[in-house]
Parts: structure tokens; sequence; C-alpha cells
């Protein structure tokens, strides 16, 4: 008669169960014990000796219910329920400008008078400017839609769990489902059976991608559409000032002095300048979630059809291996 365990209240954690018969039990995140699904045995006695290595007598053996294959059945029949890799919706990968940050440059100049007229210092500050920030809007523009990809794309174009892969997540998920149908037959599955190993395919698309060639490029004139500002637009940020310094001597040996400019607060432009390259991606921001979702859309419908002929071919295999038992 088939048996199983069943684990009462009363698990202190000491993890006995699972340390010694990882087949049959597995470790909760709070750190007690729990049965793995679908785990069936046919022997009383053997299932009996295993219970008893749980020091508070919390693991019970019981009868099963019924019989191997219906629960296999019951196993596959999740398998056949199971719906692959959601498509997200667009509101989950909408541009927000406030989780974006345009990081400011220094302005090495700054606060050194080093000219020697209040023109010369305005239009020190300018080049300043220029040089520091506003003639590189293209690349502070790559920058914050580049995060953006790795934000909300990344899982769609990388098969590492660590990088937070949906298909991976998926695959682990399916494996799952598949171990408890192995736990259940045991003999007559593949070696492979419980294996997943199912991503989109990697092509132009999902290479340039990793690469960033695609998405930041193409939206990068997009934002300079809704970016209508010259650099004149931003020089009331900054402010000159004057002082007395040592220029020399005279013939006499005294100290000479004249008026030495120079610029301060650039930084301020600068901050103001990310502001407004924020804003256009904010104002761009519908074209930028449109291609990123149609790239997220066709990658996993691509993933779902793969995987469900993997998933036809692994129950195939599981229900032959019932017709057998």
């Amino acid at each position: 008669m088939a048996v199983k365990f069943t684990i009462k209240n009363g698990c202190v954690g000491c993890g006995m169960c699972y340390a010694q018969y990882a087949n049959y039990f597995q470790e909760n995140d709070d750190g007690s014990a729990a049965v793995n699904a679908g785990k069936i045995l046919e022997n009383k006695t053997e299932a009996e000796k295993i219970a008893s290595v749980c020091p508070n007598r919390v693991i019970s053996v019981e009868s099963a219910g019924e019989n191997k294959k219906q629960a296999a059945m019951q196993a596959i029949q999740k398998l056949k329920n199971f719906q692959g890799c959601p498509i997200p919706s667009k509101s989950s990968i909408s541009f927000k400008k406030e989780e974006y940050h345009v990081r400011v440059p220094y302005s090495p100049n700054e606060g050194r008078y080093n000219y020697s007229s209040d023109r010369a210092a305005e239009s020190a500050a300018m080049s300043a400017f220029k040089d520091g920030m506003y003639n590189k809007i293209d690349t502070f523009i790559l920058e914050i839609i580049s995060e953006y990809r790795v934000r909300y794309l990344k899982p769609y174009y990388t098969k590492s769990l660590d990088d937070g892969s949906v298909y991976a997540k998926t695959n682990a998920e399916v494996s799952k489902l598949l171990k408890e149908i192995e736990n259940i037959i045991g003999n007559g599955l593949s070696n492979d059976f419980v294996t997943v190993n199912v991503f989109p395919n990697e092509d132009i698309t999902w290479k340039m991608l990793n690469k960033g060639q695609v998405l930041s490029d193409e939206m990068i004139s997009s934002v300079k559409r809704e970016f209508d500002y010259s650099a004149d637009d931003y020089d009331c940020y900054w402010d000159t000032d004057d002082m007395e310094c040592s220029a020399g001597t005279d013939w006499r040996g005294r100290t000479k002095y004249k008026d030495m400019y120079c610029y301060r607060n650039v930084g301020k432009a600068f901050e103001s300048l990310g502001k407004d390259l924020l804003s256009a991606c904010y104002y761009a921001r519908s074209s930028l979630e449109d291609r990123a979702y149609e790239f997220i859309e066709s990658f996993v419908k691509e993933y779902n059809k793969k995987l469900k002929e993997v998933l036809k071919n692994k129950i195939q295999i599981a229900e032959r291996a019932i017709n057998n038992m």
C-alpha cells in the first residue's frame, strides 16, 4: 500500500530530516521542514524508519489515500495547466522620471580668478557649460535610456537567474512540477526529465539589446525632439565675481594690483539641464515604452511557444511511464 509523510505541528526546525533524507524532505524559509511534493513510498516499514529520525516525532506515515497512478495524473494536470511566462503590462514598464538621476559634471576652473574681464569670465562659464554637459546631451540621454533598458528589459534578454531572467525563473517553476511527477512515478522517465533549459533565440535584437545598441540609440532623436533649449537659456544660473589680485611690482618695488574675474555656479546650470533632459525623456515615454513592450512581447511569445513544445514532450514521456506502471 502506498504511503506518504505528513508533518504535524511542533516542528522545531532541527534539520535532521532534510539533512539525512533530502529526497523526501526540504527546508522552508523559516527553517522548518516540509515534505517534498508528490513523494510517495510503497514500503511502509522503510517510511516509518525514515520518520523516526525526527526527535519530536512530528513526522507521521499515512496512507496515500490514492494510488500512484492517480497522483501522477494529478501532477501531470498541473503541468498541462501551466501558462508559461506572463507578458507584463505596459504600465509595469512605464518610465518614471523620479527613478532616475542625471550625473552632474565637475567644472574644474570654477571659482578661479583667471580672467581679465567680466566678459571673459562669462565666456569661460559658457564654454565650461557646453564642454561639460550641453554638447554631450546625446551621451546623457543615452545614460538615462540605458538605465531604463537595464531596469525593465534586462530580465527579458538574459539567461541568468542572478540577472532576474524571467525565463530562468519560469524554467525553475516547470522543473519543480516535473520533479513532483518524477517523485511519484520513479522509474521509466528519462535522465533529463526534470531539466528545462528553454530560452528565446539569441537573434540580432537580443544581442544588440545586450550591447545597448537597440532602444537606447534609436530613442535619442525622439527625446531630443522634446528638448527645446539652447545653451543661452542656462546662462542665468551662473554668475561672476571680481577680486583685486597681485600683478607684480612697479619700478619702485611696490606691489601692483588689478581686477581679475571668475565664474561660479555652473553646477546649477548642469542640474537644471539634467532635470530638463529627464522631462524630455518623460515626454517621449510613449515611444520608449511602446518599443520596449514590442521587444518583450516578441521574446516572451517565442519562449512560450518553445516551452509548450518541451512540455508536450515531457507530458508524453510521463504518460507513457504511467501506462507502464
